[in-house]
């Protein structure tokens, strides 16, 4: 798998929407080395896409 074939998500509420609401399941999660943070790594598809388009077209009512 290519970088290009993954989506970086870095936002806990788009993390949030992606697993709970849509039900994706992640490929991998780790700590950002500069930040400390956590991030999680989704394989990119044309469904993946098709959330997240609903989730920028949604995103501020689906924030918590």
């Amino acid at each position: 798998m290519e970088v290009k074939d993954m989506f970086f998500c870095y936002s806990i509420n788009l993390y949030d929407f992606l697993k709970n609401e849509k039900g994706f399941t992640y490929l991998l999660t780790a700590n950002h080395i500069h930040t400390g943070k956590q991030f999680w790594i989704f394989n990119k598809n044309d469904e993946l896409l098709k959330a997240l388009d609903e989730y920028r077209e949604n995103g501020k009512k689906l924030i918590r």
